[in-house]
């Protein structure tokens, strides 16, 4: 039942695609039923809304040579990790209970140089298709891997390593080694709601869903709109309700 009468929110959203515009605090529900985002930017850009995941929901495992290290607890609590090391095939490997399409990272300390490969697990390690990538990790702030999740993905690795064979993994190496180390001190992660390529300026993009059938938004979760160009003038909004 809803616990409040509907109510709407409109907020500007400077960001590419990382923090909530809309969430919900732990052991409540929220039914949402129309979200939308706005292109302001000047120009067409690809723009999708997404529901983030809770911290519980993802992992990320470092991989030096055979040697695997669940680092996940130390990025989310904010400390800088090292992710990535001067040895050729070592990486990480990102990790999620359902099939993500955007992953975030904050570089806090750069990494000169290196060459990534981006993979997902059918069976065998695939090469991932990406929508938005990171090259490097030669600079430090935000970084984007977007995809669309593809059709013949599984769970695990299939090998016995430290990974959990229940979540869904994309691992990430970087074949030709940076020149120096490098650390992320935030993750996050996204499942595209819907996803919208060429979006023309001034023109918003919508998803409806019926009252009687909303979309539920579980307490802890957020959602959040993927600008390919971030504006400060870009829009989100939807129309929901407290939902027990």
């Amino acid at each position: 039942m809803f616990s409040m009468p509907p109510q709407t929110t409109l907020v500007n959203y400077s960001e590419k695609g990382k923090s909530n515009a809309l969430s919900l605090s732990v052991n409540k529900q929220m039914a949402v039923l129309n979200m939308r985002a706005w292109n302001r930017v000047g120009s067409a850009i690809n723009v999708g809304l997404l529901r983030k995941f809770t911290s519980r929901d993802f992992k990320l495992f470092t991989k030096v040579s055979t040697t695997y290290t669940n680092v996940t607890a130390a990025i989310v609590a904010g400390t800088a990790t090292q992710i990535v090391d001067t040895t050729n095939n070592d990486g990480f490997i990102l990790q999620c209970t359902r099939k993500m399409g955007l992953i975030g990272l904050t570089v806090s300390n750069s990494a000169t140089g290196g060459t990534y490969t981006f993979e997902y697990y059918n069976g065998a390690w695939t090469t991932l298709t990406t929508v938005e990538n990171f090259t490097n990790f030669s600079s430090t702030g935000d970084k984007y891997l977007v995809f669309v999740p593809p059709h013949d993905w599984v769970t695990g690795d299939g090998a016995a390593t430290a990974i959990d064979q229940n979540m869904y993994a994309i691992r990430v190496l970087h074949t030709t080694a940076p020149g120096d180390t490098g650390s992320v001190n935030a993750i996050w992660m996204g499942e595209f709601l819907d996803y919208w390529e060429g979006v023309a300026d001034n023109v918003a993009v919508e998803l409806l869903f019926d009252c009687e059938r909303p979309f539920v938004l579980d307490g802890g979760e957020g959602i959040f709109p993927y600008f390919s160009t971030a504006a400060a003038a870009n829009q989100f909004g939807a129309f929901y309700s407290q939902w027990e």
